[in-house]
């Protein structure tokens, strides 16, 4: 088994290409998704040095609902931060319309049921990555666009970049 930079660098390439991505001089950073519930972050000199080869996080985004008692074993979350979460979104009325912008995978699940019936006003919206500037579709657009919706309430996850700001300007005119 060969463990050079360039090894590691072929080897995250394919992962890649499978996906249909591309690693390389012109693009030496990427994100996206291998599978949906995968995430996949990879760098390439010159971002990292070329000695390094390439530096990547994968991560598989867990598609099953975790409880209150998974929270708290994990050290996830503490009771009072729990208390606090849900006390609010017990208290967002169910005529309330409620727009949630996250970055590529659902990990928010605010759809309320009873009786097997749909009782609020949730969209549940992601982000799409693509090389193709056309194609890809970014926190800020969807912010935009949910917008135009008329939210009462406007959840967006992983706020890294201008993204902040836009949800910082619908907080302004009252979303």
């Amino acid at each position: 088994v060969e463990h050079s930079p360039e090894h590691a660098l072929a080897v995250i390439r394919r992962m890649l290409h499978a996906s249909g991505m591309v690693l390389d001089n012109a693009s030496p950073l990427v994100t996206g998704h291998l599978t949906r519930n995968t995430r996949i972050a990879a760098m390439k000199s010159p971002v990292v040095d070329e000695d390094v080869g390439v530096a990547a996080s994968i991560r598989i985004v867990n598609r099953h609902n975790l409880s209150r008692e998974d929270l708290l074993r994990s050290g996830t979350a503490t009771e009072e931060m729990l208390d606090r979460l849900s006390v609010f979104l017990r208290t967002i009325p169910d005529s309330k319309r409620i727009f949630t912008i996250e970055n590529g995978s659902r990990e928010l699940e605010l759809v309320r049921e009873e009786n097997g019936k749909v009782v609020n006003s949730v969209v549940h919206t992601l982000t799409r990555d693509s090389e193709n500037e056309r194609q890809r579709i970014d926190q800020i657009a969807l912010v935009d666009i949910c917008l135009r919706f008329n939210p009462d309430i406007l959840v967006v996850g992983e706020m890294r970049g201008a993204e902040a700001n836009a949800a910082q300007e619908a907080a302004r005119v009252g979303v």
